[in-house]
C-alpha cells in the first residue's frame, strides 16, 4: 500500500473553491480501481488548512491516477487554490486497532 498526504492551506478566499473541487472530485476518485481510500480533513485551529490523504494499492496506481484527467484536476485545483501544498508519502503504513496501541505505550517501536 502507498499512502500519500498532502498537507494544504488555502489562499485567501479560496476555501470554498477548495472544498468544491474535493467534492466533485473525492467521489470519482474513490471509484477507480486501485483505490483504497481517498479523505479530506480539515483542520479545528485554521480553517484554510485540510489534509488530503489518499491511499493506493500500488505507487503504479496511484501515479496512473494522477496521470488521468481526474488526477490532473486534482492537482490543478490544488496549485491554482492553495498558498501551500507539501506531500509526504509512505509505504510502511499498517492499521490497527486503538486498543492495541495502548497496549503498546511504553513500548520501543
Amino acid at each position: 500500500m502507498i499512502v500519500a498526504v498532502l498537507e494544504l492551506e488555502t489562499h485567501p478566499g479560496k476555501r470554498k473553491e477548495l472544498l468544491q473541487a474535493f467534492g466533485a472530485l473525492v467521489q470519482p476518485t474513490r471509484g477507480v480501481k486501485g483505490c483504497i481510500r481517498c479523505r479530506v480533513y480539515g483542520e479545528l485551529a485554521n480553517e484554510n488548512a485540510f489534509l488530503l490523504v489518499l491511499e493506493w494499492e500500488t505507487r503504479k496506481g496511484l501515479d496512473r491516477y494522477l496521470a488521468s484527467d481526474t488526477g490532473k484536476v486534482l492537482l490543478g485545483a490544488i496549485h491554482a487554490l492553495c498558498a501551500s501544498a507539501r506531500v509526504a508519502f509512505s509505504t510502511a503504513l499498517s492499521w490497527n486497532t486503538v486498543e492495541r496501541m495502548g497496549s503498546r505505550a511504553g513500548a520501543d517501536v
